[in-house]
């Protein structure tokens, strides 16, 4: 598999488009133009997957609501005809769900919807009740709501760039390869944090993905995050440590 030996997801945003976004000022899609990934660019990603036989995970989500793209379906059967050996992960705020749907996409192939609660706290009660009872009912595909959204859960996301910088030791991090991060204009980033893109890597319009991650901008960067060397400003400002595979 060469290339994609340490990454255990590739995350496609297919769309920076949501239909919940309004409800938090702070959410980063209400600061990027709303836009879509061209379906060339989505086959091209799958494609070079499929070529490498990649097992790992596929999300088709970054910060876009994907239930708001009517192609996701056709991506999903997509993912599994070229690329048969990865599994689907869709991470969604659930507006477009219903049992009904949630058991076709587990007969599709999808092996875990992740599905962000929002609104008031009785709502995201009854919600997660009904999802709740559905996943009971799933035996291939793991339906989860763990915590809900309010705004706040957006706010170190929009201060990524500009909080104060952590104190040293830094633990190690895995990225920019255990979750390989394309945003919806084809640009690899640093990681899912970087939601402005500001820390791209390389642009698989231009290049394929396998350039890119093998790259030496890349893999300096995956060495230096590997051992706990965090020399951009961002990296010195998470906390989080993104694991290998």
């Amino acid at each position: 598999m060469g290339w994609l030996e340490h990454t255990g997801q590739v995350s496609i945003e297919i769309s920076t488009k949501c239909d919940m976004s309004h409800l938090h000022a702070e959410c980063p899609l209400n600061h990027i133009p709303a836009s879509m990934m061209p379906s060339d660019t989505v086959l091209k990603i799958l494609a070079e997957l499929g070529a490498n036989e990649y097992t790992g995970n596929i999300a088709f989500s970054r910060y876009g609501e994907p239930g708001t793209d009517p192609r996701l379906w056709s991506f999903i059967a997509m993912a599994k005809s070229r690329v048969p050996r990865a599994g689907i992960t869709i991470t969604t705020n659930g507006r477009f769900l219903s049992p009904s749907i949630i058991m076709e996409l587990e007969e599709l192939g999808v092996v875990k919807i992740h599905v962000s609660l929002y609104g008031n706290t009785l709502q995201q009660r009854k919600i997660k009740e009904v999802l709740d009872g559905i996943a009971e009912r799933l035996t291939t595909m793991q339906l989860e709501a763990p915590l809900p959204v309010n705004g706040h859960a957006h706010k170190p996301l929009i201060d990524i760039y500009t909080r104060e910088e952590r104190k040293e030791p830094y633990v190690p991090c895995y990225q920019p390869l255990a979750d390989i991060s394309i945003d919806v204009l084809g640009h690899v980033t640093l990681c899912c944090l970087d939601w402005k893109s500001r820390n791209c890597l390389g642009t698989i319009s231009n290049d394929s993905l396998e350039s890119v991650i093998d790259s030496s901008v890349v893999r300096t960067a995956f060495e230096q995050l590997s051992n706990g060397t965090r020399l951009r400003g961002i990296c010195q400002r998470c906390g989080s440590s993104r694991e290998q595979r």
